[in-house]
């Protein structure tokens, strides 16, 4: 008898928590999508933004209710964040690599609620304790985007170098037209993404030496412009396919611009 009460009782808890992770899921995604169209609509910033804002309220009003919820301060912190870009969005633009970061350390902290269910771990408090600092080295996925050529590029990296072009000892084109570089006495061959002809185009102002899966591969770069760090792949399910031998894997909008990523 007393054991289909605890099934009855156990059943109730299940009934009672899937009714409310079902509710926080809808949520979550919908400030996903939000923060989907305010990267798209980054002219259109305030009233997404005020979207977005109701919804973390909502959001982080249901988790200070339970504190078996995991992740509530990063709630706080991605609340903090946009406050902040609200007052000085039009002078720096919008960090959405940290946006996004912290998206999927709720959704991250979220689950890992929920490892061990029916056991939940609570909590005495939630207090975030001032900016915490991003470790970058247990980060695993990691990219850097550049322009060249009138565009703008995304590759994927291990360890990457930028060389200005005054550390280049020496740089020359092979009869083919490829260009080549010289630092430090060692020669490169150099990836000048959708160029026609290195003589036709202007000296690259930088170079991105990329470290890849134990290779390496040298990129000539007008501008070098954001590194992203994340412990998922965040951008690959983001890719729009494009022409196959085309060199890119696909294509992605980032920062309010599109990017080819370089299949490396």
């Amino acid at each position: 008898m007393d054991k289909a009460i605890n099934l009855q009782e156990y059943q109730h808890y299940r009934n009672f928590w899937q009714n409310n992770l079902q509710k926080i899921e809808e949520i979550t995604e919908l400030i996903e999508k939000s923060l989907s169209k305010l990267e798209e609509k980054y002219a259109d910033f305030e009233s997404i933004y005020d979207e977005v804002s109701d919804r973390i309220d909502i959001l982080s009003s249901i988790y200070s209710h339970y504190d078996s919820l995991l992740g509530r301060e990063y709630l706080l912190k991605l609340r903090a964040v946009m406050r902040d870009y609200r007052k000085r969005y039009t002078h720096e633009g919008i960090n959405f690599n940290l946006i996004y970061y912290i998206y999927t350390k709720i959704i991250e902290l979220r689950n890992k609620s929920f490892e061990e269910f029916p056991k939940l771990k609570h909590q005495q408090s939630h207090p975030f304790q001032g900016q915490r600092s991003i470790d970058t080295e247990a980060m695993p996925y990691r990219w850097i985007t550049f322009q060249r050529n009138g565009t703008h590029f995304i590759a994927p990296f291990d360890e990457v170098t930028t060389i200005d072009i005054d550390q280049v000892q020496d740089i020359y084109t092979d009869e083919g037209g490829g260009m080549h570089i010289k630092v430090d006495g060692v020669e490169s061959a150099v990836i000048d993404p959708l160029a026609i002809s290195f003589k036709r185009k202007e000296k690259p102002n930088h170079f991105l030496i990329v470290q890849r899966n134990n290779r390496i591969y040298c990129f000539a770069a007008w501008k070098i412009e954001k590194r992203i760090f994340a412990r998922v792949d965040l951008l690959s399910p983001r890719l729009k396919s494009i022409e196959k031998n085309t060199g890119f894997r696909g294509s992605l909008r980032l920062f309010g611009e599109n990017h080819l990523y370089v299949a490396i």
